[in-house]
């Protein structure tokens, strides 16, 4: 399943998966069409008919890629449907789990066979070119388009049966209204994945239009195009000469770079994620966060609960937990981390690089729960507020090591040969190195401020944000320059955004 491709992670938008036609990506002049008149027509309905509108939107929104795929889609939604009825009739437990197999069965192998056939496929002929000679021409690698959202709208179905056979939550009843639930065109691609109780309530529920939702929705669409266009696909153009060939740049550049490709994915990841959530609030209906500045968390757990939040509780509610309370590791906390943290970066993607990150993930998990434990166990901790200011930004520093270095590394360079000869390049930083921080070619040199100065405007937000300025300070403001600040900064973002790239990152996921 762990494939050495020889070459670095290549972003969504050169992935050999992702076909060539335009998508009705969120940052698409499409869906900037698409999502009003979608809002406009659901308000204009009696809300007993608005299941129908936004279910026939979201089959529109996902078919507007490959028509041809939304069978499995439909088929995932048929089954697990049909799964939570007949389970929740069962009498027996072993009928229960029976059932439960079919969903698993069933979800599981179209994520196996679009995912991970073609990475088994390559390690199967080098195995038989190695072993036994064969002739590698019989083993010519191939690529299986991966239906985009695959592994989004599975784990979420399969949330759903399971919560149904743990007895968290009934099955639901109406067709129409659990296909909404699983096709729901918001958070359909990347996330967050919802939990049943919570998403189907929220689309049940009766709501007026409210212009209050307007502002923050705004907000939201805009800062997470920021996020993409102006900060993700800017530092993926001046990566991407850096990853392909790191010997020719400076050292201190090639250092620098898996901190930017991991920061690339956080704004990429996070910026759909607010679109999703401003689309979603248009419509009044509420998502679950999904990133809450993992960066300023002071242990790497809590960095993995504070980033793609919904993916890392599903993993922790649906296979940890029952790592750690049943079957063969139910003793083994360590081992289960271990096995937790392979699978998060192997459902990323089949490569070593994800391989690796994910053992990482799972082997800092082990310490670090122990030492918590201890901590709580013998109450120590920082008592005076330079105590808790020293402790926090050293946990920061941590965190910032370990995700920028020892996970940003592998994710950047998947092949051992070249992550080495990189480390090697690394060894030969020179103190004048510092003079040549990034050298990217002229053309592209006034990217590099650009792209610094938003990051750094980000944080500011983002701080301000956590600390509830944010919120005072607009609130402080006449609505008339609320709404002239929201338009400068929707017309900046135009002007600056890099419309170069296309798609999100998580697509190829």
């Amino acid at each position: 399943m762990i494939r050495d491709a020889g070459k670095p992670l290549r972003p969504a938008a050169d992935h050999p998966c992702r076909p060539k036609r335009a998508t009705m990506t969120f940052h698409s002049f499409q869906y900037l069409v698409f999502l009003p008149v979608v809002v406009a027509l659901h308000f204009a309905l009696p809300h007993r008919f608005r299941w129908m509108l936004l279910l026939a939107s979201s089959y529109l929104f996902y078919a507007a890629w490959r028509a041809d795929f939304l069978f499995l889609l439909i088929l995932s939604t048929v089954t697990d449907y049909a799964v939570g009825l007949r389970m929740e009739a069962a009498r027996t437990q072993s009928a229960r789990r029976a059932i439960l197999g079919v969903s698993l069965l069933v979800n599981l192998g179209l994520l196996f066979v679009f995912k991970y056939t073609s990475a088994l496929w390559d390690v199967a002929g080098q195995i038989a070119t190695g072993l036994f000679a064969a002739d590698p021409a019989d083993f010519t690698h191939f690529d299986i388009i991966l239906p985009l959202g695959i592994s989004f709208y599975t784990f979420q179905t399969l949330s759903y049966t399971i919560d149904i056979y743990r007895g968290r939550i009934r099955a639901e009843r109406h067709l129409g209204y659990f296909a909404l639930y699983v096709a729901f065109f918001p958070q359909l691609l990347a996330g967050p994945i919802e939990r049943a109780g919570h998403l189907l309530n929220e689309l049940r529920t009766s709501r007026r239009f409210d212009w209050r939702w307007v502002g923050p929705s705004y907000f939201l669409i805009v800062l997470g195009l920021a996020k993409k266009l102006v900060i993700a696909d800017r530092l993926a153009r001046i990566l991407a000469p850096i990853v392909q060939d790191p010997l020719h740049f400076s050292p201190l550049a090639v250092l620098l770079t898996p901190a930017a490709t991991v920061y690339q994915y956080y704004c990429d990841l996070s910026g759909y994620a607010d679109i999703a959530l401003g689309s979603a609030m248009l419509l009044g209906v509420r998502l679950s966060r999904n990133f809450d500045r993992p960066f300023a968390a002071s242990s790497t757990m809590r960095f993995w609960y504070r980033w793609h939040i919904t993916v890392t509780a599903w993993f922790r509610d649906y296979l940890l937990r029952s790592l750690v309370k049943g079957g063969s590791v139910a003793a083994s906390r360590p081992l289960a981390l271990m096995i937790t943290g392979l699978v998060i970066g192997l459902w990323h993607g089949p490569t070593l690089g994800w391989a690796i990150a994910g053992c990482s993930v799972g082997l800092l998990a082990i310490p670090e729960s122990r030492w918590a434990r201890w901590r709580i166990r013998n109450a120590i901790g920082p008592r005076t507020a330079l105590q808790r200011f020293l402790w926090e930004w050293a946990g920061r520093l941590y965190v910032w090591t370990v995700v920028f270095f020892l996970i940003g590394m592998p994710l950047t360079w998947g092949d051992l040969g070249m992550l080495t000869r990189v480390l090697e390049h690394i060894a030969t930083l020179r103190l004048d190195d510092i003079l040549m921080l990034l050298a990217v070619p002229a053309a592209q040199s006034y990217t590099v401020p650009i792209v610094i100065l938003a990051i750094i405007a980000l944080e500011i937000w983002q701080w301000l944000d956590a600390h509830g300025w944010a919120g005072r300070i607009i609130d402080a403001l006449w609505l008339e320059v609320r709404w002239l600040s929201a338009t400068a900064f929707a017309i900046g973002v135009l002007i600056l955004a890099d419309l170069s790239q296309s798609g999100f990152l998580y697509f190829k996921f």
